[in-house]
């Protein structure tokens, strides 16, 4: 795209985001979000993005990053949805830590 004089944006990082978690490349889709956090401007992370990372997270067991995640996520500006705090409380889950898992619940009850 940057050949072409192009700059990607948050739909595009989103779409390419999408077409990794589609098919299931768990480490791609954390390196390409690594790439969406350094891009800023139009291609910041949002919400979508976000949620893309926490489940890659919850598919690949990283409960404390994805703890971290949740909080970037707030700091960004991009409030948490249920889908965030489902994805957090799954990488709790899968990782065996179920009183991180519990805390999240509690924190998304408030």
């Amino acid at each position: 795209m940057a050949a072409a004089g192009v700059q990607p944006d948050a739909v595009s990082y989103n779409t390419a985001l999408l077409a990794c978690q589609r098919a299931g490349e768990w480490d791609s889709v954390l390196e390409l979000f690594e790439r969406v956090r350094r891009a800023g401007g139009k291609g910041a992370p949002n919400a979508f993005s976000f949620n893309a990372a926490l489940a890659a997270c919850a598919a690949t067991s990283r409960a404390a990053e994805a703890v971290a995640l949740l909080g970037e996520m707030r700091e960004a500006g991009a409030p948490p949805t249920l889908r965030s705090y489902a994805a957090v409380i799954s990488a709790c889950e899968a990782a065996g830590e179920w009183e991180r898992a519990l805390d999240i619940l509690r924190e998304a009850e408030r």
